[in-house]
Parts: C-alpha cells; structure tokens; sequence
C-alpha cells in the first residue's frame, strides 16, 4: 500500500535547504514531481505547467503564436551575436558589422522583453476563442516570495475588457497540492483549476451583461 502524505501547511524557508526538483516513479509508475517548497522558482513553474497541461488536455485550444514569435525572436538575436563573434575577418575591419549586431541583438532582446511586460505578462497559457466565441483568455500566476499563498489570474483577450473589474482571481494555499516533502498532487490541483475556470466563465459573462 502506498505511503500516505501528509499536505503541506506551511511553505520550508527558501534557505533551510538547496533547491532541488526531480522526478521520481512511484508503485504505479506515475511520475512524481517532487522539489522544495521553499524555492520559489520550483512552486511557480511546476502550477503554470499544470496550468497548461489541464488546457491542453481539455477542450481549450491553446495560442502559441506569441511563444513562437518570442522563440523566432530568441533565436535571431543569438544568430546576431554569433555572427559578430565568429565573423571570418580579424578585428578591427568588421567593427562596423560588430556594432550593427550589438544594436540589433539588444533591440531584439528588449522587444522580447517588452511582450511579457506588457501583452503576455509571462502567461502560464494563452488560449485560443472557444466556438461561439470571439476571444480567448490569459491565465497567470502570481506568487508572492516568502509566502505560501498563489492567485490564479484570468484575463479576457477582449481589447474591451482589459479593465482591472474584468479580471477575475482566485486564490490558495499551496500546501493544498503540495505535500510536506514537497512532492506536487496534480489531481488536487485540477479540481481546484476546474472550479476557478467555471467561476471565471460566470464572472464574465455576469460583467458583460
């Protein structure tokens, strides 16, 4: 019979042990996610993949052309860079295609940076519109360092309703999907996404009416 593990209550200080995530196979050979509850990186990135694994498995088509602009981005600006770096002619003669690369790999690098400050805003997911609909959402993560507390934060694709009384949370303790030893428990997790997303689909239609 499995062991039986207790739900964290309370998160471990960041400082108390080295961050660590692995992933381990249990008797029926689930995969087990498991890391410290005290790093803060560990919490947000193993909710936000949750996030986007429960969309993706559902009926939610995902929109990933904004991750795939980023990457094309990504990988121009490293092309930049290696072009200037291993350019076939000694220094000083390429100066001038040195500096075009330089001012091109930060002009591609703060663009990049500019789309998650202001249109994805490191979205967990990005959604396309469901049928009969005409926008899509955005799911994000807030997570508070030192803290046990994470809001799930949806918001409208709808350019008219990118008002703060649009946005709709909703908020846990982690130490409701994570155990003590820090091991993740996604199916807690998903009722309690399931029943967010169903709360989100009612305050919005509420607000457009």
């Amino acid at each position: 019979m499995a062991k039986e593990k207790k739900l964290a209550n309370v998160v471990t200080p960041a400082s108390s042990q080295q961050p660590e995530k692995e992933v381990e196979e249990d008797k029926d050979d689930e995969k087990i996610i498991k890391g410290n509850t005290g790093d803060w990186n560990y919490v947000k990135t193993t909710v936000d993949a949750a996030i986007l694994k429960y969309l993706e498995d559902g009926s939610y088509p995902l929109d990933k052309s904004l991750m795939n602009l980023k990457l094309v981005l990504g990988y121009v600006a490293v092309g930049f860079g290696l072009l200037a770096q291993f350019y076939p002619k000694p220094w000083p003669e390429t100066w001038h295609l040195t500096l075009f690369c330089v001012i091109m790999y930060a002009i591609l690098s703060s663009t990049m940076q500019l789309m998650v400050w202001y249109y994805d805003m490191d979205a967990s997911a990005i959604t396309k519109p469901l049928k009969n609909e005409k926008y899509g959402f955005i799911v994000n993560t807030r997570y508070e360092r030192f803290t046990d507390f994470i809001e799930i934060v949806f918001t409208s694709k709808d350019p008219s309703k990118q008002d703060k009384k649009y946005e709709f949370s909703k908020g846990s303790s982690i130490g409701k999907w994570f155990d003590s030893e820090g091991v993740f428990y996604p199916k807690q997790f998903n009722g309690f996404f399931k029943k967010a997303l169903d709360e989100y689909s009612n305050f919005i239609s509420k607000r457009s009416n």
